[in-house]
């Protein structure tokens, strides 16, 4: 066996769809978790994470998973009272 024929497969390059910056939604101008609603200090966190780091996605996923699960949480308040 020839030594050309060990090394494995050329890879693809990786590309990151959610990098293109065309590809990225802007955090919406008026806020349904904004100032007097319950999940006001979870999505003040997002909105810090994502100017931080420019709208990426990725190094905010904590934040927008506990965002996640506070709409979910009150989502089922709302269920649960009626």
């Amino acid at each position: 066996m020839k030594f050309f024929e060990k090394l494995p497969p050329k890879q693809e390059k990786e590309v990151c769809i959610d990098c293109d910056k065309k590809n990225q939604k802007d955090l919406p101008s008026v806020s349904t978790s904004g100032e007097g609603m319950p999940c006001e200090l979870t999505y003040t966190f997002v909105s810090k994470c994502m100017s931080k780091y420019a709208g990426q996605v990725a190094p905010c996923a904590e934040e927008w998973d506990a965002f996640r699960q506070c709409h979910r949480d009150e989502k089922n308040r709302d269920t649960q009272s009626r």
